[in-house]
């Protein structure tokens, strides 16, 4: 093999391992029913992973709640923030970042609901854009008011 073919090799293998990595966001919930029965919603942590090597996003947690879905197959995603008031106290606000996927899963449509920390939530958006393009939305609502939905 002559010198050129092996420094071109090289560098393809370089480059596709530059740009290959796997990047994963802690303490990211994914919110649920309870059950098929119980529609009270459910926040459960775990780990949000963007698998590139295997073309694949991953969500696992301590309570059993997972998915994988491969890149190809996430159809819509979409980031929204929103100002809330605590349940516990009127007077304490609540910034939550939201991450909303759908993908397809056979001959049907899946829907996820994750809540991204702050800490995170602009890589999280910069790591979708980078591998959704423009299948990603990032919902940018003007503020009406004190407290509620923007």
């Amino acid at each position: 093999m002559s010198k050129a073919a092996c420094l071109a090799i090289f560098f393809f293998l370089s480059i596709s391992l530059l740009f290959s990595e796997n990047t994963k966001f802690e303490g990211v919930k994914i919110r649920r029913h309870m059950s098929a029965e119980k529609r009270e919603l459910v926040d459960k942590t775990g780990v949000l992973s963007f698998e590139d090597d295997g073309q694949k996003l991953t969500f696992g947690s301590g309570a059993g709640d997972q998915f994988t879905i491969p890149y190809s197959d996430i159809t819509k995603v979409i980031f929204d923030r929103d100002t809330h008031g605590s349940a516990k106290m009127a007077s304490i606000h609540v910034h939550d970042r939201w991450l909303y996927l759908e993908y397809r899963q056979g001959d049907h449509s899946e829907k996820v609901l994750l809540v991204v920390p702050k800490a995170t939530y602009d890589q999280a958006i910069a790591k979708s854009q980078s591998l959704f393009g423009d299948r990603v939305t990032i919902a940018d609502y003007a503020e009406k008011g004190g407290v509620g939905r923007r």
